[in-house]
C-alpha cells in the first residue's frame, strides 16, 4: 500500500505530519489542512488533531478523519465518533479509522485492542522516520511556545507547565517527556540536531 506524508506546520516545537493512504491525497490537496490542539467534547481531553477546510473560500471547517470518513464511506450515524484505532490522532490512513460508540470511547482497551494498537503505530512510525523538515522551517522550531509536546514522533505527551520537559544538550529547541524518548529518537532527531545547533551559533556569531 501506497502512503502520503503530508507536512503541516509545526506545533508546541515540533514538526507536525499526517499521514494518508495514497487514495486521499489529491483530497488532501483539495484541502486546507491544518494541526491543532483540540478538546475533545467526547471526554477524551485535550488532543493534537488535523483540522480539514473544504468548500469554496475552504469555509468549512471538520476534523480532517471526520472528512475522510465521510468521503469514503458518508454521513456519520448519529451516536457514533470516528476514532484512530490506534490512538494517533495525526495517523489518518483510513484503515486507521473506525465508527465507534460515543459510549465506548472513553473504554479501558483490551490486551487485544493494545496489541493492535501498537502493530499499527510501528506503520505510522516507519512512514515519518523517512522524513526530514525543510530546512527553511528550522525558524519555527526554534521559536518558544508556550507548552512543548515530546518530540519523539510516537508520543504526544504535552507539557503541563512551561518548560517541563529536558530539552536536547546539543541544540537546546527538543525536548523530551522521558530519556526513554529521547533515546528512541536519537537517531531521527540527528540530522535535525546539527542543523537546529549550526542557526544558533550562526545567530550567536552574527
Amino acid at each position: 500500500m501506497k502512503l502520503g506524508v503530508v507536512y503541516l506546520g509545526v506545533l508546541f516545537g515540533k514538526h507536525k505530519y499526517t499521514v494518508v493512504e495514497d487514495e486521499d491525497v489529491e483530497f488532501c490537496k483539495a484541502c486546507s489542512l491544518k494541526v491543532s490542539l483540540e478538546v475533545d467534547k467526547n471526554g477524551m481531553g485535550s488532543q493534537v488533531i488535523v483540522i480539514a477546510h473544504l468548500g469554496q473560500d475552504h469555509a468549512i471547517r471538520l476534523n480532517f478523519h471526520d472528512a475522510l470518513w465521510i468521503r469514503r464511506r458518508g454521513p456519520i450515524p448519529a451516536g457514533y465518533v470516528v476514532a484512530h484505532i490506534n490512538g494517533l490522532t495525526l495517523d489518518n490512513r483510513f484503515s486507521n479509522l473506525n465508527l465507534v460508540l460515543k459510549t465506548k470511547v472513553t473504554a479501558p482497551l483490551t490486551s487485544e485492542e493494545k496489541i493492535i494498537r501498537l502493530e499499527s503505530a510501528q506503520v505510522y512510525k516507519l512512514a515519518l522516520s523517512q522524513m526530514r523538515p525543510n530546512p527553511a522551517a528550522l525558524k519555527e522550531l526554534t521559536a518558544r511556545p508556550i507548552f512543548h509536546e515530546c518530540r519523539h514522533k510516537v508520543c504526544a505527551n504535552l507539557e503541563t507547565v512551561g518548560c517541563e520537559f529536558a530539552p536536547c544538550p546539543k541544540c537546546r529547541a527538543a525536548r523530551y517527556c522521558s530519556a526513554e524518548c529521547r533515546e528512541l529518537d536519537s537517531a531521527d532527531h540527528l540530522a535535525d540536531c546539527q542543523l537546529v545547533a549550526a542557526t544558533h551559533i550562526e545567530l550567536i556569531q552574527r
